[in-house]
């Protein structure tokens, strides 16, 4: 039974580091801006100079005031056409990011709700040898769920920063 209390401690610490909305703005070695959700990951050189982001809010790519395609400027160099590709771009990619962050939060929540019965279960009476194996099968299934989930909020997190990229190199 230690061993399986010492998974579920290490399930539950997993998690409060995947609750964060805290983001660390800052540049690496290269010079390059880099973001993470994990303090410990900004180098130890740049921990004093890390910005803290707790929210990150965009603004709307095109003004609220209707123009013609003479009015509009290009962007860096680009043409209309493009920035108006890109724009269209963004704003698809945007709203397919809202669907993966909407799920991940109804998976994060399961996840939970299913870690919790688990650890409920555990407290509740003596388990015989066939429950005992039934809970300790439910736990190792939680547990490469759980590693599933955390793979999804990783490349989610990664498109996250492409489209932030993407965004800045409109303004």
């Amino acid at each position: 039974m230690k061993p399986l209390l010492l998974i579920l401690v290490c399930f539950i610490l997993g998690f409060s580091g995947a609750a964060s909305a805290q983001l660390y703005k800052y540049y690496d070695k290269n010079g390059n801006l880099s973001f993470t959700d994990d303090a410990s990951m900004v180098p130890e050189d740049q921990r004093e100079s890390a910005e803290a982001i707790r929210e990150i809010q965009t603004k709307p790519l095109v003004p609220g005031t209707p123009g013609t395609k003479k009015d509009t400027p290009s962007i860096s160099g680009q043409d209309v056409e493009d920035t108006d590709r890109l724009k269209s771009e963004l704003e698809r990619e945007s709203k397919e990011l809202g669907v993966i962050k909407k799920e991940l939060g109804e998976e994060y929540t399961a996840l939970s709700g299913r870690r919790e019965k688990l650890i409920h279960a555990d407290g509740e009476k003596r388990m015989n040898s066939k429950e005992t194996k039934a809970y300790n099968q439910n736990a190792y299934e939680l547990n490469q769920d759980t590693l599933k989930f955390k793979e999804k909020k990783e490349a989610f997190q990664l498109r996250v920063n492409a489209y932030n990229l993407k965004l800045k190199s409109t303004r």
